[in-house]
């Protein structure tokens, strides 16, 4: 029987890390070429929505270890949960393609996703987790969720899994980070002076290239951009340059609009001009480069060997 393989994606920042590290072909090209399905959520609650769940932490995790001991408890948190909360959509998932693994984006922080991982337990599925971000055992509200496998960037956090989150050292592997796996393939690395035709710059110039975080995070990046571009236009930079401003996903465009036409300032936005949240990105290659969408990147893989497509949604009757 033909492993099948569910891979979840829940937002586009998912699926860019999925086209881009091409892990739906690497799956296909296995001795065992299982069946890969990527299935998409399609639902992620706002990540404001959860910022109050923080409040009175000592309290709740004095009321939990009282009357339900599992929940402070790493190895154990959600074994109640998964025991009585079942979600039909993703049942039916499970009903029609049959997975022998589940493969997640996230360590459970994903709320769209915990249906999925959830049911997996209840099913006696395996899961496994690629993290994506280094600071997840660390820094987000809700506690992470146990996979039987674990992919993490490096030994830190592969400590942090262990002592934060309850997980054995055989659990774990170090991959490095999927995301940058682009960067070490040959072809993909641009010329300096492509680079600079593609964004408009001056070969002529040195330049200083300023990223930015979402504006929940700090606000402030025009002035910074302000203070650059001033030093700039007043000869205080010991040699001639520009700057290139590279735009998080969710930071707002509009906000560096008195920039746009300013000497020596590149503004560049790789998805939309603003979001919210991480739902709905244009995908869009590291180099600039469109990149298939889900379904034709599962309509493609279906035409060479086995790749099929699957959501949340009830299947049609």
């Amino acid at each position: 029987m033909t492993p099948t393989v569910l891979v979840s994606i829940p937002h586009g920042a998912a699926a860019g890390n999925v086209l881009r590290t091409g892990l739906v072909r690497r799956l296909l090209d296995t001795p065992e070429a299982p069946d890969v399905v990527p299935a998409s959520p399609l639902v992620r609650r706002a990540e404001a929505t959860a910022a109050g769940t923080i409040r009175w932490i000592r309290a709740k995790r004095l009321l939990a270890s009282t009357f339900a001991p599992s929940i402070v408890r790493p190895r154990t948190r959600y074994a109640l949960m998964d025991r009585w909360v079942t979600h039909p959509q993703a049942e039916l998932l499970f009903d029609r393609y049959r997975p022998s693994l589940l493969v997640t984006s996230n360590p459970g922080l994903i709320l769209s996703e915990v249906p999925l991982l959830r049911t997996a337990v209840r099913r006696g599925v395996r899961s496994m987790a690629i993290d994506p971000s280094w600071d997840n055992f660390t820094n987000k509200l809700l506690p992470v969720r146990r996979v039987d496998r674990l992919i993490v960037w490096n030994d830190l956090m592969k400590q942090q899994a262990i002592d934060l989150h309850g997980y054995r050292l055989d659990e774990i592997r170090v991959a490095g980070t999927p995301q940058w796996d682009l960067y070490f393939r040959p072809g993909h690395v641009v010329t300096r002076e492509d680079f600079f035709r593609r964004i408009g710059a001056d070969p002529q110039r040195k330049l200083v290239t300023l990223t930015t975080t979402p504006r929940e995070l700090y606000p402030h990046h025009d002035h910074v951009v302000r203070v650059m571009a001033e030093a700039i236009r007043a000869g205080r930079w010991p040699w001639d340059a520009q700057i290139l401003v590279r735009l998080h996903p969710r930071d707002d465009r509009s906000a560096y609009a008195a920039f746009e036409s300013m000497p020596h300032v590149l503004i560049e936005k790789p998805f939309r001009s603003t979001v919210r949240a991480g739902d709905g990105l244009d995908i869009v290659g590291a180099i600039g480069a469109p990149l298939l969408p889900i379904h034709t990147l599962c309509e493609h893989h279906t035409a060479r060997r086995s790749a099929r497509c699957g959501d949340a949604r009830p299947p049609d009757r």
